[in-house]
């Protein structure tokens, strides 16, 4: 087998992916969202799975705004329909700040098509570079094969494809070691052009935790690789010095998202969380059953049935190998060519460790950088771990020692503990996967004997097939609701940019924060790991609970009594939804939609007012006491309105007055008249105001974040790829 023709097989499994996603007309997607906007909608047999419903409540509608925003700039930087207002997600990889996701939306004007798209694009990314990489470390063709598949299509990938971020880590982090081997080899423009589009791409697209995991694996990759290249100290000092430079310019490139993260971050809550916020991710092990259970699943967790079923028994995020890949995983720690691959089982060894004693985990998040979110330290060992399964198999192929006593003996042992779990955990079992587990295993075990690489591809390619392709959470486009009885009617009652809020118990939850960008409404509700504090402080004088998780989520309101509060007055609540009767002074009930009752306020709600009388306090801030009705106030008007630009036009005065904006307040906004800069200021600790001089009928207030300047960085690797393209056509011309 050549490497053009490994290549070409794997491109051909990937294509028959693609295949079945247009023969079906299918987009990734966990659920039909129909409990979620009210209604029922026709199931077509495709798997639900809310656990995954991150992609529903965010990742989707932050795609369709980036799309259909209605915002004027190149990119959209502000949303309006949630929180009150705050700054639309830059990273990710879901917007145009991210040069993927930019392309795309060129050709592409539905998010649920667009998410899938960069979805396969990355899945084929990932096998592809990581294809490149051991190609580079010299590995056989086959080995270089069975593990681009496996980073493609195997469970881990295929799990998280609802989570398009993990796999971006995956991908630019594998092209990162990939150039990098490249680059200490043999020092060229092109390849340190790559290394800074894919740290620029890392860091835009990637998950923030795992992104800080791969750095260490980067670093650790690099400095062994220059330790052991041959050359002299000199030359390999200034590779090093140039890898860095390409890897500090690529950061630069993410400067400007990275900028605007920093004031989100200041600003919230999620950087002083407890211990118990971070250990809580971790696997419960407290006793030998559990620690079997942990690694009976990183073996085989199909033994009770489809891993992304809703009625799956246990916990599992993901982090399995499958009998085939974690068969040779293990064979290739009991191999003799430590002095090769011990790097990699090193960081094997230590993101179990981490993952297995908390204290471990603890000192990561203190001390190395991983405060930033909490995520399961096992997850950043698939990398090294599909590196070391290639080195196996290129060590089975090229003949290198003998394999035959250790073989049986070391297959046995994942299945006897699997075993020996089942008998401990009672659970009904699945036959087919445990008979597949078994002939699959057989392959492999036959293929090591025998060194036959047709038994290799056959496991290989039932195993992806079984475990990984089937595991995708698919479903038809035309399946998903994004309108509903409930939700039309919300539209038509809050057509002048109004908001609805949700009182009462939500377990669903009933139109869950995060999904009104999607559905063209406007909430006062939120899903926002980096919320502001003084958005979560409103909560708390809106609700009794408020935001939970450190401000994450903030899904119902549940006091009637604070519904007549002065404090409500500001939030621009024309709409209460509820499942239950409400009586209450501002409001009215409206309409029964199929026992949701919908509520009106009896007055219009303000959402902007010039208030004549208003006091400063020493630290800049406003502070207006009563229901907003109450101020005295001159008449003003909305002139013009986008996402992230407002004008108004309002009643001059002969002294200064006060612009109340009923939306969160934002260092980034920034207000003018006349030319002049006018003076932004927060009222109440949490709305938009503006200081309006004398003799002033026009103000236009503009959000201007690091983030607009992000179109640089795309447009200098735009024109230098064509460059580079043409500078190596011409070294290889007989005109050079």
């Amino acid at each position: 087998m050549t490497y053009t023709r490994a290549f070409l097989f794997f491109v051909a499994i990937h294509g028959f992916f693609v295949l079945s996603l247009l023969w079906r007309a299918a987009v990734i997607f966990p659920h039909p969202n129909d409990l979620e906007l009210g209604t029922l909608g026709h199931e077509t047999g495709a798997i639900t799975n809310r656990k995954f419903s991150d992609q529903s409540s965010v990742f989707i509608p932050e795609i369709h705004h980036h799309l259909q925003g209605n915002h004027r700039g190149w990119l959209s930087t502000w949303n309006p329909h949630v929180e009150l207002g705050r700054p639309t997600f830059q990273l990710a990889g879901f917007g145009k700040a991210a040069p993927l996701t930019h392309l795309l939306s060129f050709f592409i004007g539905d998010p649920f098509v667009l998410y899938t798209h960069l979805t396969v694009i990355m899945l084929f990314l990932n096998g592809a570079f990581c294809f490149l990489l051991l190609r580079a470390l010299q590995l056989h063709p086959l080995a270089c094969c069975c593990s681009a598949l496996g980073l493609s299509f195997g469970t881990f990938p295929a799990y998280w494809c609802t989570f398009v971020f993990f796999l971006s880590t995956l991908c630019w982090t594998l092209a990162l070691l990939w150039l990098i081997t490249e680059f200490v080899r043999k020092n060229t423009y092109g390849c340190a052009t790559g290394i800074s589009f894919a740290t620029y791409n890392l860091l835009m697209t990637g998950y923030p935790q795992y992104v800080v995991m791969q750095a260490y694996l980067i670093i650790g990759f690099t400095l062994i690789s220059l330790w052991i290249a041959s050359g002299e100290r000199r030359h390999k000092l200034f590779t090093l010095v140039g890898i860095t430079g390409a890897g500090v310019f690529g950061a630069l490139a993410a400067l400007p998202a990275f900028l605007d993260l920093a004031i989100a971050a200041s600003q919230s809550a999620r950087l002083h969380v407890g211990d118990e916020f971070f250990l809580a991710v971790l696997p419960s092990i407290r006793s030998l059953d559990d620690l079997g259970l942990f690694f009976s699943q990183f073996f085989d967790p199909f033994w009770y049935g489809n891993v992304i079923s809703p009625s799956y028994p246990f916990v599992f995020n993901g982090v399995t190998l499958t009998p085939v890949y974690s068969c040779l995983l293990l064979l290739s720690f009991t191999r003799g060519q430590w002095c090769t691959v011990w790097p990699w089982q090193l960081f094997v060894a230590l993101c179990l460790f981490a993952t297995l004693w908390p204290p471990a985990y603890l000192f990561m998040v203190h001390h190395l950088g991983f405060h930033l979110s909490r995520t399961i330290p096992i997850g950043g060992a698939i990398i090294p771990a599909f590196v070391l399964v290639g080195y196996e198999i290129d060590q089975v192929l090229r003949n290198r020692g003998e394999h035959s006593r250790w073989v049986v003996p070391l297959f046995s042992v994942p299945f006897l503990l699997n075993g020996l779990v089942t008998f401990h955990h009672p659970q009904p079992v699945s036959w087919m996967f445990i008979v597949l587990g078994f002939l699959l295993v057989l392959c492999t075990l036959w293929f090591v004997v025998t060194r036959r690489p047709a038994f290799l591809l056959f496991a290989i390619c039932v195993s992806i097939v079984t475990y990984g392709f089937q595991i995708v959470l698919l479903r038809p486009l035309a399946e998903i609701q994004t309108s509903s009885p409930l939700v039309a009617h919300l539209r038509q009652e809050t057509r002048d940019d109004t908001r609805y809020a949700v009182f009462g118990p939500n377990p669903t939850p009933l139109l869950p924060p995060n999904q009104e960008a999607l559905l063209n409404l406007w909430s006062i509700h939120s899903y926002n790991s980096l919320s502001t504090v003084n958005f979560q402080q409103l909560t708390q004088q809106l609700s009794t609970t408020g935001a939970v998780t450190y401000g994450r989520s903030f899904t119902a309101l549940d006091s009637v009594e604070k519904l007549d509060h002065a404090a409500f007055t500001y939030t621009g609540v024309q709409v209460l939804v509820s499942r239950e009767a409400l009586r209450t002074e501002r409001f009215q009930e409206l309409t029964n939609i199929e026992g949701i009752r919908l509520y009106k306020s009896r007055t219009p709600p303000l959402l902007e007012a010039q208030i004549t009388t208003f006091k400063r306090s020493p630290d800049g801030q406003v502070v207006l006491s009563g229901t907003l009705e109450e101020q005295p106030r001159l008449g003003v008007e909305r002139t013009d309105r986008f996402d992230e630009f407002l004008k108004f036009r309002v009643t001059p005065s002969a002294h200064d007055t006060l612009l109340f904006v009923s939306q969160q307040y934002h260092p980034h906004w920034q207000a003018t008249a006349k030319n002049q800069t006018l003076t932004t200021v927060l009222i109440n600790n949490f709305y938009l105001g503006v200081i309006i001089p004398p003799h002033i009928d026009q103000v236009e207030i503009e959000f201007r974040p690091f983030v607009r300047w992000s179109w640089i960085p795309q447009v200098f690797f735009l024109l230098l790829g064509p460059l580079l393209l043409i500078r190596g056509m011409w070294n290889l011309s007989p005109f050079s």
